[in-house]
């Protein structure tokens, strides 16, 4: 899995980022890394413990050519962090790796689907996390329910707030996404 910020503060937030250590690989685009630990020595240090493998993506690396495309000339640091882990998803695929993006940012999530990198939002992960034993459904909702307090989330329309009515569904329909998107 590749972890934009906008995942790695909430789950921070809610006091569950540890809980993705040991259910895939991590990986991470440096500047993700760097805006992450910029935060202060506490999330210095939870990141470290988790060590995602960091990309790196500068003008002499493999993601140089995506990154550039993406960002199309753009000046801006605006959406830096996702630009870099779109092209590190990107430049993945075309070596045969498949790292789906965890983004909880409704842009990058729709720069993504563009792209055609699979994605993963909060309800997504928190399905996974439970199918891969790393939390209880219990956990799970009280992680969701962490959520609308510390950082303002938002239930999509329909979901009852617990995720063990939702779990099988989400986790099925991510497995088909990635089959879909290996089969290219």
């Amino acid at each position: 899995m590749l972890l934009d910020n906008s995942a790695l503060v909430r789950l921070w937030k809610c006091e569950a980022l540890e809980a993705l250590g040991g259910s895939v690989p991590l990986h991470a685009a440096g500047h993700i890394l760097k805006e992450f630990k910029a935060q202060g020595p506490a999330e210095r240090a939870a990141i470290e413990r988790l060590a995602p493998k960091p990309h790196r993506v500068g003008p002499s690396t493999p993601y140089w050519d995506a990154f550039a495309t993406i960002r199309g000339g753009r000046p801006s640091t605006r959406d830096l962090g996702e630009d870099e882990s779109l092209a590190v998803a990107v430049t993945a695929f075309g070596r045969g790796e498949l790292f789906p993006f965890v983004t909880y940012d409704r842009g990058a999530a729709d720069d993504a689907a563009r792209l055609g990198v699979v994605t993963l939002d909060f309800l997504d992960t928190l399905a996974w996390l439970v199918h891969c034993g790393r939390l209880t459904a219990e956990q799970a909702d009280a992680i969701e329910a962490d959520a609308r307090v510390e950082d303002g989330w938002r239930p999509p329309v329909g979901y009852t707030g617990s995720i063990e009515t939702v779990q099988d569904a989400r986790v099925a329909a991510l497995v088909e996404r990635v089959r879909a998107r290996r089969a290219e």
